[in-house]
């Protein structure tokens, strides 16, 4: 049998007192780890247009508010004027609905938009072709249903022989 490494002898074995280890360092080392070393020790600084302090000081943010405010309520965008009365609280019917006759309900305005369109012709040809593919996908998967009726039969009639 061979022993392991560990039961050999020490060439330098270890010696009580004052000469503690073979690799004893009197001086001390110039050997530093990396990871004592200092790093990253310089911070990024802003650049020209990054929104340095000076451009910060020298910005009239006021103004641009203002010119801001200004450009958004010339603009007159419906959703813009939706949002600033639902900020204000003012919950008002949808815009369709106050556009129509104080007589007509909901449902009559829905019926209209419905109602006015002129494309029936596209949507009868576009029912039609919907209505032939489905029945095109309905006889594919009738021919998938019996093609595996038949592939279980046959397993079976195979297990039934063995």
């Amino acid at each position: 049998r061979k022993m392991t490494t560990a039961a050999r002898p020490t060439f330098h074995p270890a010696v009580g007192g004052e000469d503690q280890g073979y690799y004893r360092m009197e001086g001390g080392t110039r050997q530093v780890s990396a990871r004592d070393l200092p790093g990253h020790t310089k911070l990024k600084l802003r650049r020209q247009g990054q929104g340095t302090q000076s451009e910060n000081e020298r910005r009239n943010l006021k103004a641009e508010l203002l010119d801001r405010e200004a450009k958004a309520s010339t603009k007159g965008s419906s959703s813009q004027a939706s949002l600033a009365s639902s900020e204000a609280g003012d919950r008002g019917p949808p815009p369709a609905i106050m556009q129509s006759d104080p007589g007509n309900d909901a449902d009559d305005i829905v019926a209209a938009d419905i109602s006015e369109g002129d494309d029936s012709d596209d949507d009868e040809d576009e029912t039609a072709e919907l209505m032939r593919e489905l029945e095109r996908i309905k006889k594919e998967r009738e021919e998938d249903a019996a093609r595996k009726a038949l592939e279980d039969k046959a397993r079976e009639e195979q297990e039934k022989q063995e």
